[in-house]
């Protein structure tokens, strides 16, 4: 019958009022008398070109013709070429055709093929439910990794001081760094602590000298035991740490740390989301290798996550160390004194007299040569 309400304020523009009104007992009559005629001719009929994948799809498409215990009814039409029937069901119902006699083109309609449509529709509805699990087991690897770096994130925003945390940061790395480079399947003789060195400056900016273990000189890094060289590089690095901490003052410097931390994380974490759509797109390719996709990807997609982790603790402590605090008032006086210094400088370069500049005596190239020697110029010293 329509919608008397909608059709009212489609013409009157508006919702209420006297006009709204008498439109809407107008259109209230004439959905009314619709209403009658199409029950009249047997309700509503919903004709089908093709069948839904999903049986809901297509109970609610026939739900049109019966709303609210009104008379109606619906029928389908599908081909054997249609892609459900193609893919799922149309080997067995030409199969049938043959057997019959049916010819091309002919209509069917037979209760055993409404059940190899309905059977085609459950291999079609089961297939996207694999898929919809499938990804599912996807999303769960993400959602364990983020739920670790919301965590971590949520306590550096509620936390006043993560001050803890950072010295925690410097124990690993600190440890990490001496474990990579200290093997203990290598002759010790054989340890680069010169690289161990390098790889620590890159963080902390401590002095470090690797050395030679057969040659080891006091202060150097070889001259230390593995664990005595974890406490002493832990300690260099306090030691700078605290400095940065006077230098800054405790209010800056602890909130220095939390805003590095977020920034970095969040940059990382974009990052690392990017770099795991990426995995997922191609990790399907080590089936042909006798591989599960899924577990090559959660492998996969652990190292990539450990590796970010060592970034953010890496990069948090390397700003941490080299950041410089300035106050607006030490700005506008650094620049204000550069200034000066540039008129200053202008002024007495445009008060300096400039010296005159001379020409000097040319010789004629026909005349004698100012040496003495009897020639004229251009035959010797003008040569």
């Amino acid at each position: 019958g329509g919608n008397p309400e909608m059709l009212a304020r489609d013409e009157t523009g508006q919702a209420e009022g006297d006009e709204y009104a008498a439109a809407l007992a107008k259109y209230r009559q004439l959905c009314e008398a619709e209403k009658k005629r199409v029950i009249e001719a047997g309700g509503l009929f919903i004709l089908g070109t093709e069948r839904h994948e999903s049986r809901r799809i297509d109970n609610q498409l026939r739900g049109r013709a019966g709303r609210q215990g009104d008379p109606g009814a619906s029928q389908f039409y599908l081909s054997l070429e249609d892609d459900l029937m193609r893919l799922f069901g149309s080997v067995n119902i030409a199969g049938w055709m043959e057997k019959l006699g049916w010819e091309k083109g002919e209509p069917i309609e037979h209760p055993w093929i409404s059940k190899s449509i309905e059977s085609a529709q459950r291999k079609v509805e089961a297939y996207h439910f694999d898929v919809r699990k499938h990804v599912l087991k996807y999303d769960d690897v993400m959602n364990q990794q983020r739920t670790v770096v919301y965590q971590e994130r949520r306590k550096a925003l509620e936390q006043d001081l993560i001050y803890d945390d950072i010295l925690s940061m410097i124990d690993e790395v600190v440890e990490d760094a001496v474990a990579s480079a200290l093997n203990p399947e290598v002759d010790p003789d054989d340890y680069d602590y010169n690289a161990l060195a390098d790889q620590l400056k890159k963080v902390f900016p401590i002095d470090a000298e690797g050395g030679d273990p057969r040659k080891a000189q006091p202060g150097q890094l070889c001259s230390y035991s593995r664990d005595e060289l974890v406490v002493e590089l832990r300690r260099r690095a306090l030691d700078k740490l605290a400095a940065k901490r006077a230098e800054l003052g405790e209010h800056d410097f602890f909130q220095m740390q939390k805003f590095l931390l977020l920034q970095i994380v969040d940059s990382k974490w974009k990052d690392h989301l990017h770099n795991m759509d990426n995995l997922q797109d191609g990790i399907h390719l080590r089936s042909w290798g006798q591989r599960d996709p899924l577990v090559e990807y959660k492998i996969e997609g652990f190292q990539m996550f450990q590796n970010m982790i060592d970034s953010i603790k890496e990069d948090l402590l390397y700003y941490l160390y080299r950041v410089s605090y300035s106050r607006q008032e030490e700005v506008e006086a650094q620049e204000k004194k550069e200034q000066e210094v540039y008129y200053n400088r202008g002024g007495e370069e445009e008060a300096k007299p400039k010296a005159p500049v001379r020409a000097e005596d040319s010789v004629d190239r026909n005349a004698a040569c100012p040496c003495g020697s009897g020639k004229k110029y251009k035959k010797c010293c003008g040569r």
